[in-house]
């Protein structure tokens, strides 16, 4: 069995609707290049999991499906 593990991107949605931001403010908050947030969404990379952990002050296996 392969697991396969990736950003769970509803659920940082979700917190980003919560507070109202988005994730250009994940950028913002992290001070890294928009692009590189952009591509954590897009293919929902697990590396991103711990800086926006930190931003939301999370444990990284919190956003990790």
């Amino acid at each position: 069995m392969i697991l396969f593990m990736e950003l769970n991107i509803k659920k940082i949605d979700a917190e980003l609707n919560r507070i109202e931001k988005t994730w250009w403010w994940i950028s913002q908050e992290l001070k890294t290049d928009w692009n590189k947030v952009k591509y954590w969404r897009r293919t929902k990379s697990i590396r991103g999991a711990e800086p926006i952990a930190k931003v939301f002050g999370i444990d990284p296996k919190d956003l990790i499906r």
